[in-house]
């Protein structure tokens, strides 16, 4: 797929390239990675000696010396073209200037740091986002070029649409003329007065019919949150669901600040610029933004907080639409549901089931709405409409939400417009996007072997189950039960070569290869079609979640199901090419993360089946709990350079960071347990140039999964939204000394043992 290997010839070229041509080459080649190898051998040597007032850390000291007569065998040394590649991308990332048992992240990843860069479009660079940079030029590729003759519809719907969202000056063309047109169908937008698109009319307005409408061409809504999702304790079915809202900021915290905080400011002024670049009067503008703002601060206010929304048995609570309105006053539900379903003919009655995700929240939700004027409501909904889609306006739109954008993430720039057309039809799209990489980028060798990790990861966690001194012995049983249970994806789902049901899936978008909002308006209202219309349906077990064309991995409780995309299948996680401790520290500790997912602390409320359902005796419950608490208490331990001393919040990620220090564990003991079986406990040959054993190379490459840096601003919008902890600090926490275990000693990864945890989970 890279560099200049035979898959860029020719058929005819292969076909009739001579023996001695053959012979040839391979002895060009032989000579090409000896020669590459002798260099990282003479790199590193040279490095040793300049280096060497430096300690050279325990695990890394060459064999004491022996006497003459001893003969010691030197380990074999790997040295084909997968080695050789292999041990430049693990040493290049490297500073061995670091001690490794002092600050191994810095020791795995110091040079790759040193090297890259974080762009100016980003927020943070690391070894995910260079691969996902690599899959995006990928995507441009196949969208980028002409349809073939046999293409299904859906695929050249795909490629009409990027090709619209690149043309900048087709969208400098046309101006404001559709988001008129577009704000004019919502109802108006107050700010802009008697300006096209602000016919706004006071008498009769009513928050609920403007949702109504907002929500006919977008998933999402302000205010509240309504929808259908899989039912936790019915997983086969489907049920309606209301929540709070997300809001304009990307969390609570920015809200709860000082009322003129840098942050909040930012975020004012993109509005205020924003309503002026459609035509607002400056004053009007200002004070209507200021308005909308003092309505999310309330918002921010009610919000449940994301560190009481861990426990999804607290979020299901279950109750008649009819219910509703006795429970949550102030606030017509009969209504606003009926009127969103009648978008696609569909009946609401009073007795439909419904789940009420944040009851303090709704508690509050309808008096503090009571406060708003009419006018502030419909500004606030028609400005968070706009402002998701400045991307498809003209240039000083995307001018305006930079300048946010570098106050809240530090980014000093767009990305390139390809990129974001690629990423916004792999969104739209995500199947028929993921087709066409995986016909170009996957090898199908690589499900098999990846399915045969899964195989030897489950077998690793269920004998880690049955070593548990806190467990009893019929909950170990019920875990290896759900275990045995998971439901392994790889690559690609079969609906991505189904021709017939992608253009089904699809059949709703239209593409206006002259106007790509209009489009990106379209797919919105297809999508929330395909969503309503789920209610009455089976919740199908088929659907993935991520594209193919994708860089990640997730666990789905509901269907005890992992899912590993064909893009996350690549150096550094995976190649067939590569040395077995690579692959199991790289693929092998992603999928020993998902597994583990099904029992961390939100995981393991659901069964083997998926329903949300307790299966653990009190008591271990209890057990749980308490060392889960000792992962807690150790991730808010680490403070976080840049960011006003905030620490990582070990309640928000404590998920991720027991996927972590369970995944590398599940990973090595599978790892040895292989080489012991399948090699007669003969280790593999070690990297070319490279003093390490296959077990230190195994934690290298976990290590650099998480190479990367972030920027400050970046770090504080980190630690308040995602589950997953920094990534030095996954390194730090899963398998870098970060403290004592539970007999007081040192936990080094130079150890002997390699992997002594800080908290037995």
């Amino acid at each position: 797929m890279n560099g200049t290997s035979t898959d860029s010839l020719t058929k005819s070229q292969v076909k009739y390239r001579s023996g001695s041509s053959r012979v040839l080459v391979f002895l060009v080649v032989l000579f090409a990675l000896t020669t590459v190898a002798l260099a990282v051998v003479v790199a590193v040597t040279v490095l040793k000696v300049k280096d060497k007032e430096t300690p050279v850390p325990v695990a890394t000291q060459p064999p004491a010396p022996v006497e003459s007569s001893t003969i010691i065998a030197e380990p074999e040394v790997c040295l084909t073209e997968g080695c050789v590649m292999a041990a430049a991308r693990v040493r290049g990332a490297m500073d061995t200037k670091v001690n490794p048992c002092d600050d191994f992240f810095n020791f795995a990843c110091g040079t790759w740091i040193q090297k890259h860069v974080i762009p100016e479009d980003k927020s943070s660079f690391g070894t995910f986002t260079q691969l996902r940079d690599d899959v995006d030029i990928i995507v441009k590729g196949v969208l980028d070029v002409a349809d073939k003759h046999d293409d299904p519809e859906v695929v050249t719907k795909a490629r009409k649409y990027y090709k619209a969202c690149v043309d900048e000056k087709k969208i400098e063309d046309l101006g404001l003329t559709y988001i008129q047109s577009y704000m004019t169908a919502l109802g108006g937008f107050p700010v802009l007065a008697s300006k096209p698109g602000g016919n706004w009319v006071s008498a009769g307005f009513d928050w609920v019919n403007l949702l109504v409408r907002t929500r006919n061409g977008t998933n999402s809504l302000p205010l509240i949150d309504v929808g259908v999702t899989q039912d936790d304790k019915n997983p086969s079915k489907y049920i309606l669901y209301v929540d709070q809202p997300d809001l304009g900021m990307p969390s609570r915290d920015y809200y709860l600040k000082e009322r003129n905080s840098t942050d909040l400011m930012a975020y004012q002024t993109m509005l205020e610029e924003i309503a002026v670049a459609l035509g607002a009067d400056q004053r009007k503008a200002s004070e209507a933004a200021k308005q909308v703002v003092d309505l999310e601060i309330d918002l921010a206010n009610i919000t449940v907080r994301k560190e009481d929304r861990r426990d999804p048995e607290k979020l299901y609570n279950k109750m008649t639409i009819t219910d509703l309105a006795s429970q949550f006053p102030g606030v017509a539900w009969q209504r606003l549901i009926t009127g969103i379903f009648n978008h696609v003919g569909m009946t609401i009655g009073g007795n439909e089931p419904v789940i009420a995700i944040a009851p303090p929240f709704l508690s509050k939700f309808g008096k503090m709405l009571s406060r708003y004027t009419a006018e502030t409501l419909a500004n606030y909904v028609v400005w968070q409409r706009v402002v998701g889609k400045t991307a498809f306006l003209p240039q000083k739109f995307k001018e305006i939400r930079l300048k946010y954008s570098k106050v809240i993430y530090g980014t000093a720039s767009v990305p390139a417009r390809w990129q974001t057309c690629a990423s916004t039809v792999t969104d739209a799209m995500p199947e028929v996007v993921g087709r066409l990489f995986v016909e170009t980028a996957f090898k199908e060798d690589a499900k098999r072997d990846v399915l045969d990790l899964v195989d030897k990861l489950r077998e690793a966690f269920k004998e880690m189950i049955d070593h548990l001194d806190w467990m009893s012995y019929i909950t170990k049983q019920i875990a290896k039960e759900k275990a045995n249970y998971i439901d392994p994806r790889i690559g690609y789902q079969d609906l991505v070569y189904k021709n017939n049901d992608l253009n089904n899936l699809y059949e709703n978008v239209t593409v206006d290869e002259n106007d790509p909002l209009k489009t990106l308006v379209s797919i919105g209202e297809a999508s929330v079609i395909r969503k309503l219309l789920q209610l009455r349906k089976d919740y199908d077990k088929s659907e993935w979640h991520m594209s193919p064309a994708t860089v990640n991995a997730y666990y789905a409780p509901n269907l005890n199901s992992i899912t590993f995309p064909a893009a996350i299948l690549q150096p550094p996680f995976y190649s067939k090419d590569q040395p077995a401790y690579l692959n199991y520290g790289g693929i092998g500790y992603v999928i020993g993360h998902e597994i583990t997912h099904g029992f961390d602390d939100q995981g393991r409320k659901y069964d083997k089946e998926g329903n949300l359902k307790s299966w653990w005796t009190t008591d271990d419950g209890t057990k749980f709990v308490e060392r889960a608490q000792c992962i807690i208490d150790q991730y808010n331990g680490f403070v976080v350079p840049g960011t006003g001393n905030m620490t990582i919040n070990g309640i928000n990620t404590l998920g991720e960071n027991i996927a972590d220090n369970g995944g590398i564990k599940e990973s090595f003991n599978a790892y040895r347990k292989w080489v012991n079986n399948a090699r007669g406990g003969k280790e593999e040959p070690k990297l070319p140039g490279l003093p390490y054993t296959p077990n230190q190379l195994y934690f290298l490459n976990a290590a650099q999964v998480w190479c990367g840096s972030m920027r400050d601003q970046a770090k504080v919008e980190r630690i308040r939204t995602d589950p997953h902890s920094i990534s030095e600090y996954r390194v730090y926490g899963a398998s870098a000394p970060s403290g004592r275990n539970k007999s007081g000693e040192v936990v080094r990864v130079c150890d002997v043992k390699l992997l002594l945890q800080m908290c037995d989970i």
